[in-house]
């Protein structure tokens, strides 16, 4: 008898084998990673995807350490460059009270070392007569400050401390900004009490047109929290650069997570303006316009496409190259123009001395005329 051919136990048959093959398996794959942990890494590394491409100007971030948050990454880059902006009123709310003072504070970012910091206008815009303008430091101090210009088409300002050395952020490219990265808002919520919070979202939404009174802004969306307090701090991106300064949110029932940051590379333009000149320098026509329902109400000028050339200013660009009040411009430089946010848009991207082409209606000739750009007057006509 063969002894070898015979169990009293029953035969496991093919699945029993698998199953234990598979058993067998995955106990060597956890013995393997306890004993030798790199060697599943080293497996693993070759296949994860590829680094996305860098852009010119832009910095690569060091990679984030296991563990590491890379929100707080980000913003303990920028903080230090985070300040406080407040300005202090002497008001009197009857003519027999005595005089209080009135603080209001808002945010700014720390933009050169030797004392520029860029804010919004609105955050300044109490500075008047008697005010006064300060600055709080990370580090709780509180410095004197002045204004070096404000511009309120853009709701920007930039303010200096006498001080050196000081810890400026580093701006990024607001041009590459993508819908859905990562959007990081820091700033003073409610004034100093609450400085520098931090709070967290995406990017929701690209070159957002807004138009107030004259002003026509493009702005960033995003859904990280900014309060009031928040204006004019720093809206920074994963690798702790600033990619817009904060500046609105839309509020009241039906809106929730609706800010909106003032792109950086607009920004910095405008920054260069006020540091050299304590003011924009801004391309002009010479035309004050009328949009299609305007001209139709107002006017009495029916307008199917284009904008009413309501005034054409004496002696300016647009009166040199035989513009006149009631014809209906049409494009500019082959851009259709159909209403102000057309036209402010388009002026905005140009500058002072440069020529563009310009198709306008009169009666029913269309006519092509070229107009040379001049430096806006800060009282046209």
């Amino acid at each position: 008898m063969d002894y070898f051919a015979y169990s009293s136990r029953p035969r496991r048959g093919l699945w029993g084998y698998l199953l234990c093959a598979v058993a067998g398996g995955l106990v060597g794959m956890l013995l393997a990673v306890h004993l030798f942990p790199g060697l599943l890494a080293a497996r693993i590394q070759p296949h994860l995807p590829p680094a996305l491409p860098t852009f010119p100007g832009i910095t690569v971030p060091p990679p984030i350490a296991t563990g590491e948050a890379p929100v707080a990454r980000a913003a303990e880059r920028v903080l230090p460059s985070v300040v406080g902006v407040v300005t202090v009123a002497r008001v009197r709310a009857w003519p027999w009270e005595s005089e209080t003072e009135q603080r209001a504070t808002g945010s700014g970012v720390i933009i050169r070392p030797d004392g520029y910091i860029l804010t919004n206008q609105h955050v300044v815009a109490g500075l008047q007569g008697d005010a006064r303008l300060s600055v709080v430091l990370e580090d709780g101090r509180e410095v004197e400050g002045s204004l070096v210009g404000a511009d309120r088409r853009t709701d920007l300002a930039v303010v200096r401390i006498s001080a050196t050395d000081l810890s400026a952020a580093q701006l990024g490219d607001s041009d590459f900004l993508r819908v859905g990265e990562l959007a990081i808002a820091i700033g003073n919520p409610g004034g100093l009490e609450f400085s520098r919070s931090v709070t967290a979202g995406v990017i929701s939404g690209l070159d957002r047109i807004i138009r107030h009174e004259e002003a026509v802004f493009r702005l960033i969306q995003t859904d990280a929290a900014i309060n009031r307090g928040n204006s004019g701090g720093p809206l920074v991106n994963a690798a702790g650069q600033v990619v817009g300064i904060n500046t609105l949110k839309f509020g009241g029932a039906g809106f929730e997570g609706m800010g909106f940051a003032i792109p950086i590379n607009r920004a910095r333009e405008i920054a260069e303006h006020l540091i050299e000149h304590g003011r924009v320098i801004r391309p002009w026509m010479g035309v004050s316009i009328a949009e299609a329902k305007e001209a139709r109400l107002r006017h009495g000028v029916q307008v199917d496409r284009g904008i009413l050339l309501v005034r054409v200013w004496a002696n300016s660009p647009a009166d040199r190259a035989g513009l006149r009040d009631g014809d209906i411009l049409l494009a500019l430089d082959g851009q259709p123009i159909d209403d102000y946010v057309d036209l402010r848009l388009f002026l905005d991207a140009r500058a002072v001395g440069q020529q563009i082409e310009v198709r306008y209606l009169r009666g029913t000739a269309e006519r092509t005329t070229r107009i040379t750009l001049e430096e806006m007057p800060e009282a046209p006509g």
